[in-house]
């Protein structure tokens, strides 16, 4: 660039004026930048993943960088970084680009990374690259800058359709490349993307700079228990996932190598405490129980109908006054009142009568363990068993906001003893207390088949879910040191 009229507007691109009026003058301010004389080739450095095979085994490994874009003198022996900030600001002249000189120049010695050492031997085998592996759940297709150019991961089929061409045409491609679309009439449609082509991006044709390096050969050195771990899905909710982002999505060797060391640890443990719960579960049994009932008089407790694990039982006294109470309760509660109604009915019909001390005595013993009886919000439900002479250990299950903010109490009631609590978080509602459905709903996402309001057996369903839940954070050894023979 020089100093003749007809680069006057190429100069002004890098000038700045600034213009204002003082003492009846126009003040012209010009900064023009002093642009040091050193010719430097910008490259975005963008690792390409590769895919390695052993024993029918597919894994796939990346390069990491430490810089996204690096701008190197012609003879490699120095560069500077930029941000993609810092590129975006850069001016563009006809002949150049220019940008400001926001890092120092660096020496590009043994001590710069990975990418920096390829471009002084791009043909030499690199060990200090550090490699990470990643899980490809989709093909990739990461566009360049300023290109009609595509570099995809992943085995594909892929279809070509253009406006002046009768059919597609179908082409399957393998593992990773580059994908060039000349016409901007014709559009790639791979299973993951549609590849469309833009008219006249740049009048500047850029060449890639591609290192043969034998990077193949470092999988060689990557142990066999590696290659074979499967990682999980950690991009499943990133639907356009780019070359630049693999970084979030892979781990290093030493990472996975952590996580193998880890399950190892993990499944060990759960061993030991699969032999060790089995050991405590021949002493210990958890009956799920609860009860129907009306009260009669304010002192008196008919039990309409029970169940026990998931059996529903009948009891049967003083039917005809049940009746009238229930009728008298619920008188303004017509869904409660049908439903009790027809738990009486169901139980009335029925040739057995077996909701009876003895009955449920023996269920309780049966298999000679150690017996503890898990109700919900089992008050009543004790002093039923309590009547029938039914002394065993009680848990009693209830969702209450002790300090507003919903957590989930485990107790004894002998002495409402707290014994676990798990936070299950804000529940929009008045009042402290959770009902049944709402604390299921909670902590689980089944859905499980209803039958009418008040079934004990629906009731049952649920307690078994939110007990389930509770055992899986508490863990049974440590619910049943509560309870010791």
């Amino acid at each position: 660039m020089g100093t003749e009229a007809s680069e006057l507007s190429e100069f002004l691109k890098i000038t700045k004026i600034s213009v204002y009026y003082e003492n009846e003058q126009l003040v012209f301010i010009t900064r023009i930048p002093f642009v040091v004389d050193v010719e430097l080739s910008l490259y975005n450095i963008i690792p390409i993943p590769i895919k390695f095979v052993e024993d029918g085994v597919d894994s796939w490994y990346i390069s990491t960088t430490t810089y996204t874009y690096v701008a190197i003198t012609k003879d490699r022996k120095q560069f500077t970084t930029y941000t993609e900030k810092e590129i975006k600001d850069c001016i563009e002249i006809a002949i150049y680009r220019i940008c400001k000189a926001t890092q120092s120049m660096i020496d590009n010695n043994d001590n710069t990374p990975c990418e920096m050492q390829i471009f002084k031997a791009p043909d030499a085998l690199q060990t200090g690259c550090n490699i990470n592996k990643f899980p490809l759940v989709r093909n990739i297709y990461h566009r360049i800058l300023n290109k009609n150019t595509w570099i995809h991961a992943g085995d594909d089929t892929l279809t070509l359709s253009c406006t002046d061409l009768p059919e597609s045409f179908v082409q399957e491609v393998k593992v990773s490349g580059a994908i060039t679309i000349v016409d901007i009439n014709c559009q790639v449609f791979t299973r993951d993307a549609v590849l469309t082509p833009i008219e006249d991006i740049s009048s500047t044709n850029y060449k890639d700079f591609v290192p043969t390096t034998k990077i193949q050969n470092i999988f060689n050195k990557i142990p066999e228990h590696i290659h074979k771990y499967k990682l999980s899905d950690v991009w499943n909710n990133t639907s356009n996932i780019q070359l630049t982002d693999l970084h979030s999505v892979s781990r290093s060797l030493d990472e996975i190598q952590q996580m193998i060391d880890e399950e190892v640890i993990r499944e060990q443990s759960q061993k030991h405490q699969f032999i060790h719960s089995n050991l405590l579960k021949e002493a210990h049994k958890f009956i799920i129980m609860d009860f129907e009932f009306s009260m009669v008089k304010r002192t008196s407790i008919v039990v309409i109908s029970g169940a026990m694990s998931n059996s529903l039982e009948k009891f049967e006294k003083e039917l005809q006054v049940a009746v009238k109470e229930i009728k008298r309760i619920f008188i303004c509660k017509t869904e409660l009142r049908d439903a009790c109604l027809n738990q009486l009915k169901q139980r009335l019909n029925s040739t057995r009568n077996n909701l009876t001390r003895e009955y449920i005595d023996h269920y309780i013993r049966q298999g000679n363990k150690e017996n503890i009886i898990v109700l919900w919000n089992g008050h009543l439900d004790k002093t039923i068993l309590q009547r029938l002479d039914l002394d065993y250990p009680m848990l009693n299950i209830t969702c209450y906001d002790k300090y507003f903010n919903k957590n989930f109490f485990l107790g004894k009631l002998s002495n409402r003893e707290i014994i676990f609590e798990v936070d299950l978080g804000k529940f929009d509602k008045s009042g402290r207390l959770l009902n049944l459905v709402e604390t299921h709903d909670r902590v689980c996402n089944r859905k499980h088949k209803t039958t009418y309001a008040h079934d004990p057996r629906m009731e049952m369903k649920y307690t078994k879910c939110i007990f389930n839940h509770v055992l899986q954070k508490q863990r049974y050894e440590n619910l049943i040191k509560h309870f010791k023979i």
